[in-house]
């Protein structure tokens, strides 16, 4: 789930669990200590997605301390053969039945997927 679709009162909770690095289980009795690293990514603008109240502030200030920014696909056409073919590789190591390499045009680059 994208940091800025998750729903804002799940955000705060987040956020309390990494101020406070303690965390209860549902139905729980006990707290437990924890430390932990956040992971997060969406494809909107943090900003924007601050300013229409879909992030909130706080918590994007708090798990911000390295940003990086990935252009996607569309602006990297030269990356998706690769892309495609590695996910398929995995496939294969994973059991699934056989697929064939994908392939632009004629065995060249792709132009158009």
């Amino acid at each position: 789930m994208k940091i800025s679709e998750m729903p804002v009162d799940t955000q705060s909770k987040l956020l309390r669990v990494l101020q406070d690095q303690v965390v209860r289980p549902v139905g729980g009795k006990i707290s437990h200590q924890m430390n932990c690293r956040i992971l997060a990514a969406t494809n909107r603008k943090p900003e924007e997605a601050i300013r229409d109240g879909k992030l909130r502030e706080d918590l994007f200030y708090r798990i911000s301390a390295v940003s990086v920014h990935l252009p996607s696909l569309r602006e990297r056409r030269d990356d998706i053969l690769p892309l495609a073919n590695a996910f398929l590789k995995a496939l294969r190591r994973a059991g699934q039945p056989e697929h064939p390499r994908v392939q632009g045009r004629r065995g060249g680059p792709a132009h158009r997927v």
